[in-house]
């Protein structure tokens, strides 16, 4: 009897061990794809321990890391790819794409409703949704570098904030020290703003930081100028405005023209 318990304690371990390992082996084939040989063990544990992390939380992002071998066709055939007219990342957009549309067409699907194609596609967008890309590409006998990111992150970013996270990024010479600095940049970035939270919204755009930046500069001298003439008025040419031009200045100022809480930005 204890050598029957045994055996099948031994078989349930074998079992769960296999499982785990398969899973792993099956995460680091979908996030890593190292034609190029770039990356070091350490480097992919990394990657992949993070990714798997992410798997527990409310919107399950993922950065996948691909070094290529050769430019995807899709992006070859781009006649706007390697010009100022287009950015790399948008143009290796359909790529990702295609590569997620190929994930989701590989992996079983255990439980089906209605028309399999259409569980595939579902699947698909799932991906987009929730995958951004970190590639290595080559062009001009040089590896590149760029950031495809996800729908989740594409929202979470604004101008300012997608201009930031790049800001000082490393683009060519490619290895796997500058993969991972690019992993380091947008994980925590991706953890604080895409991770957990229940609605994912942009910061502050270069519009809204802009018009901070003016009235931060613009206000206080405003201000002064009018405790020192109290009597002044904005239309020096229209005398009898009865003070109309100053008012609408100042309730300019006052209410909506800052997201409807007077002085202070949209996100105070």
């Amino acid at each position: 009897m204890r050598r029957l318990i045994l055996m099948i304690i031994t078989v349930f371990l074998i079992s769960f061990g296999m499982v785990v390992v398969v899973q792993a082996d099956s995460l680091s084939t979908e996030t890593i794809h190292d034609q190029r040989h770039l990356l070091t063990a350490s480097q992919k544990k990394r990657v992949i321990e993070c990714n798997r992390g992410w798997q527990r939380s409310r919107n399950q992002p993922e950065i996948w890391v691909y070094t290529l071998k050769r430019l995807p066709s899709s992006v070859r055939d781009d006649p706007t790819f390697g010009t100022h007219d287009e950015d790399a990342a948008t143009s290796f957009q359909s790529f990702a794409e295609d590569e997620l549309q190929r994930v989701a067409r590989t992996k079983p699907i255990s439980h089906v409703e209605g028309d399999y194609q259409t569980a595939i596609i579902q699947r698909a967008n799932r991906l987009e949704k929730r995958v951004s890309f970190i590639i290595v590409y080559p062009i001009h006998k040089q590896l590149q570098i760029v950031m495809v990111p996800s729908d989740q992150l594409g929202t979470a970013m604004s101008d300012f904030q997608a201009w930031y996270l790049a800001l000082g990024l490393p683009r060519k010479h490619g290895n796997g020290a500058k993969i991972i600095t690019y992993f380091n940049r947008y994980q925590p970035f991706v953890a604080k703003h895409v991770a957990n939270v229940k609605k994912i919204k942009a910061g502050p755009s270069w519009n809204v930081l802009t018009l901070v930046i003016l009235a931060v500069a613009l206000i206080p001298s405003l201000i002064i100028w009018k405790l020192r003439h109290p009597g002044w008025q904005l239309s020096k040419d229209m005398p009898n405005d009865n003070g109309f031009g100053e008012g609408y200045f100042w309730g300019w100022f006052d209410h909506d023209h800052f997201g409807g809480n007077g002085w202070g930005p949209p996100w105070w």
